[in-house]
């Protein structure tokens, strides 16, 4: 097994928040902000895991709901990866995706505020070496 550092993981997490985030068009994006927690392990070992929240602030008049559902749509058709859209919260839908390395990527849509905002949440595997 390779040995896997806290960058390491962090890199893994937004390097598949920048693959989503490149699905958007340039120009809906106002701005775009990360925040980072590292996490002890939940299994108790050594390692940590690092949680990432991005915060995409979308161009007025772009349709964030849409494009959600667009993509869950893309993603479910990807070889590889699952999708799974819960719009039970009413208009906004919250989806979920799995990729083979199962690491899951979280995507809502907060369009009642303003600005508009992509809120989109990933956790890393756990390191091996701090």
């Amino acid at each position: 097994m390779n040995s896997l550092t806290v960058d390491d993981v962090t890199a893994e997490v937004t390097n598949g928040m920048d693959d989503l985030q490149a699905q958007l068009p340039s120009t809906s994006i106002a701005s775009v902000a990360d925040t980072v927690r590292a996490e002890p392990c939940p299994d108790g070992g050594e390692g940590t895991l690092v949680a990432v929240e991005r915060s995409i602030v979308t161009a007025d008049g772009f349709d964030l709901t849409g494009w959600v559902r667009e993509l869950s749509a893309t993603y479910g058709a990807k070889e590889g990866w699952s999708a799974t859209l819960d719009s039970e919260q009413g208009p906004r839908p919250k989806l979920t995706l799995a990729n083979r390395s199962l690491m899951l990527f979280t995507l809502e849509p907060f369009t009642t505020e303003q600005p508009p905002t992509l809120v989109m949440n990933a956790t890393s595997r756990c390191s091996t070496v701090d």
